[in-house]
């Protein structure tokens, strides 16, 4: 069990719940449950996927760049 922080596991349950949210975005103080929380509900939830992202990683780097080539050929964004 974890004692507090309210506010993130209801963020958590209520991603959990709902699909539409998509994603909670955790940020905080070293010791705070940052990645047990999510961790132990990710057990719980087999379906859903969790993931780490270093600090200061960038959007190119979550989602690759975007190949200018291809989205100018059909006007769709295309990444790589």
């Amino acid at each position: 069990a974890v004692v507090g922080p309210d506010d993130l596991k209801l963020a958590l349950f209520l991603a959990a719940i709902d699909p539409k949210i998509g994603a909670v975005l955790i940020e905080g103080p070293l010791g705070m449950a940052k990645s047990t929380l999510p961790r132990g509900l990710a057990d719980l939830l087999s379906s859903r996927q969790f993931l780490t992202f270093p600090l200061g990683a960038t959007q190119d780097r979550l989602l690759g760049t975007l190949h200018l080539a291809a989205a100018l050929g059909d006007g769709r964004a295309h990444f790589s």
